[in-house]
């Protein structure tokens, strides 16, 4: 009877490994999912979701075996989740924007299906190369469509069409219920949600170093794709991502006082790249869009949530569900958002999960994907200075792959009895 019970479980573990594939490829290329879309409100990612989830309950009940990190920090999200529910309901929420809300923080439970999926470093070779094809692939078929357009192969109209009406199977042309696709301008550059990815990408393709052909290939395209879709945050933030990254080592800071000359031209570049950035916004904003309109529709969002303050929601927030004005369900500014339905705990809830996820780090340098993973947290968390990511399912998805990782390298190096 072993032997077709061994079987099986080999069979089960292949399968697990076609869907954790097919989930990941979803995520990275997938934006929002609406490409996806099985129904109106049920899409392939959701229905992946719940598949994982199904998994790791069977996995729980048979063997009764989670990693205790990984319940710790379910545990804590689940009662922020609850707590700030029930607070919404309180507040005589709407029961719509209340679902939204759960519904998207609910995706960070996937971290249970990752641990569960991603237990050596060759499980992590798997994610990251799909992570690099995936935004190789976004690349390339950002540089293609731009290239089109350009050509008057296609026009805006006809692609504006194709990717948010049609491939999502939306029926009202004048009035859809979400774009998955923008143009900025009016000469050709092109933002999809699912470029987050892109950036993301970048980090482990200069990892991977770029003395072989093949890498600096891909990290010019994917550099050029980022620039093509005429998003300062994407740009500056992948800078600012490596020097905070750079400044957080205690060793370079030390050296920087030591030598003031190379302070002060560190300095000097930061400037001009800043004002650089100032002056192309300036500038070329007929060519990337004009950024006015966006950046006032922020500091209205910023004005309308301190206009709600007081002693109370300072601390525990408004609740989910609980909007502004301007905004009844999500914003552009993800940190404000969290202090508006969650307050300063729920900020420090998120703040204590990068500090956890920097020890790891810490921890476990000198791995193969060590730091472009670190990269890539840190990326998620000063982009989210300006959009939605860190509170999003796709920031969700990453933040949770990268604390499994690091989970898996940690254990490893126990094991090895080097930690």
């Amino acid at each position: 009877m072993k032997l077709p019970l061994a079987i099986s479980i080999e069979n089960i573990t292949s399968i697990n490994k076609i869907i954790f594939s097919i989930l990941l490829i979803e995520m990275f290329l997938g934006g929002s999912g609406r490409f996806t879309e099985i129904t109106s409100f049920f899409t392939l990612r959701m229905a992946l979701w719940l598949t994982g989830l199904s998994i790791v309950s069977a996995h729980i009940i048979i063997y009764r075996k989670v990693r205790k990190n990984i319940v710790i920090v379910i545990a804590a999200y689940l009662l922020s989740m609850l707590f700030s529910s029930l607070l919404g309901i309180v507040n005589g929420v709407n029961s719509t924007f209340l679902f939204l809300d759960i519904k998207q923080f609910c995706f960070f439970i996937i971290i249970l299906y990752f641990s569960l999926s991603i237990n050596s470093e060759r499980d992590i070779e798997t994610v990251v190369r799909l992570l690099k094809r995936s935004s190789l692939i976004l690349a390339l078929l950002h540089v293609t469509i731009v290239f089109f357009v350009v050509l008057d192969i296609f026009n805006f109209g006809q692609v504006w069409y194709f990717f948010n009406i049609y491939a999502t199977g939306q029926s009202d042309i004048d009035n859809p219920v979400s774009n998955e696709v923008f143009f900025k301008g009016s000469y050709g550059f092109i933002y999809y949600k699912g470029d987050f990815y892109l950036c993301v990408g970048l980090f482990f393709w200069i990892d991977s170093g770029i003395k072989n052909w093949k890498n600096r290939i891909s990290v010019l395209v994917i550099s050029f794709a980022i620039f093509l879709t005429g998003t300062r945050g994407f740009v500056l933030m992948v800078v600012l991502t490596y020097l905070v990254s750079w400044f957080v080592n205690i060793k370079n800071i030390k050296m920087l006082l030591r030598n003031k000359s190379i302070l002060a031209l560190i300095t000097f570049v930061i400037t001009c790249f800043l004002l650089a950035l100032y002056i192309f916004n300036l500038e070329y904003s007929q060519y990337i869009g004009d950024k006015e309109e966006s950046d006032a529709i922020r500091f209205i969002q910023i004005s309308q949530v301190v206009d709600e303050i007081d002693f109370i929601s300072i601390i525990f927030g408004h609740g989910f569900g609980y909007g502004i004005p301007i905004r009844n369900s999500h914003m552009e500014i993800a940190y404000l958002e969290i202090l508006h339905k969650q307050g300063i705990i729920g900020l420090s809830l998120w703040l204590l999960l990068l500090v956890y996820i920097h020890r790891l780090y810490l921890l476990t340098k000198g791995e193969k994907f060590s730091r472009p993973f670190w990269l890539a947290v840190l990326f998620t968390y000063l982009l989210s200075a300006t959009n939605p990511y860190v509170n999003h399912p796709l920031g969700f998805t990453l933040l949770s792959l990268c604390l499994v990782v690091y989970s898996v390298y940690y254990k490893n190096r126990q094991f090895e009895g080097e930690i």
